[in-house]
């Protein structure tokens, strides 16, 4: 049995977002940067962001940063058990 190939990670080095940035909604982690007209940003967790983006452009809300395609890549620490 062959082992199953993956798909390429994301470069994590292109990162604008980091773990830092929170949600201003819940503060979970943020993956998704808006900016509104007067360009102020909000920061999204992937949860709220899916949860409101079909009103942003109606609020004028415009994501400038979206890096939920990062969630799957993001390392599994029991994966490094011995």
């Amino acid at each position: 049995m062959s082992a199953a190939t993956l798909p390429p990670a994301p470069d994590t080095t292109l990162r604008q977002l980091t773990a830092a940035d929170r949600c201003d909604r819940c503060d979970a982690q943020a993956w998704l940067k808006t900016t509104d007209r007067a360009g102020l940003d909000l920061l999204w967790c992937a949860h709220h962001g899916r949860a409101h983006m079909p009103a942003f452009p109606d609020q004028g809300l415009e994501v400038v940063v979206d890096e939920r395609e990062y969630l799957s890549a993001a390392p599994n620490p029991s994966e490094d058990a011995d």
